[in-house]
């Protein structure tokens, strides 16, 4: 009985650390997932959006129904133009990751690599303004220049102050500037 106890007592000590490895496993995963930011949407961009798909799908339906479509508009334009429509929407899917060595920025099928080392200063970015790698769903975001002074990344993370603060822990060498680039 005394061994069978002992036995009993060593298996619930064993799945109590196994419990507290995989809360301490799921803690640091947590930290991971907070250095992942979405990308915020404003109704701007997701009227773009809409617009992009009803234009797409009243080709479609003028393709499909017309009496003058030809073999090559039905079965060539249309599945290309749905795929075209697909592949754009998968890019909308957008994410900044802020890895140890830089900032990992993915857009659908694309993805984008920034140094901190190459990152001197942050700004406000408005609107579609040139310059720069724009990986953004919102007319608002940051831009990141360069060491160089050009803009390096046009962004809009969801959670924009706790992603500066991140990203001044990672880049403490990065300026803040008020000008909106």
């Amino acid at each position: 009985m005394v061994a069978k106890w002992g036995k009993l007592k060593k298996e619930k000590l064993s799945n109590t650390t196994c419990e507290r490895e995989s809360v301490s496993s799921l803690s640091r995963s947590n930290e991971v997932k907070q250095m992942t930011y979405k990308s915020n949407r404003d109704w701007v961009m997701n009227s773009i959006m809409i617009g992009a798909w009803l234009i797409g799908i009243l080709i479609l339906v003028y393709v499909y129904t017309s009496e003058s479509a030809t073999p090559l508009m039905t079965f060539g334009f249309g599945p290309l133009l749905i795929i075209g429509l697909i592949l754009i929407t998968a890019s909308m899917s957008m994410s900044y990751e802020l890895k140890d060595e830089g900032l990992q920025v993915s857009a659908g099928f694309f993805g984008y690599f920034f140094p901190y080392e190459k990152m001197s200063s942050i700004h406000p970015a408005k609107g579609f303004t040139p310059g720069g790698v724009r990986v953004m769903m919102s007319t608002k975001g940051i831009a990141i220049k360069d060491t160089e002074g050009n803009p390096m990344v046009k962004i809009s993370p969801e959670r924009e102050q706790e992603f500066r603060k991140a990203l001044a822990s990672k880049a403490p060498h990065m300026e803040e500037k008020n000008e909106a680039v």
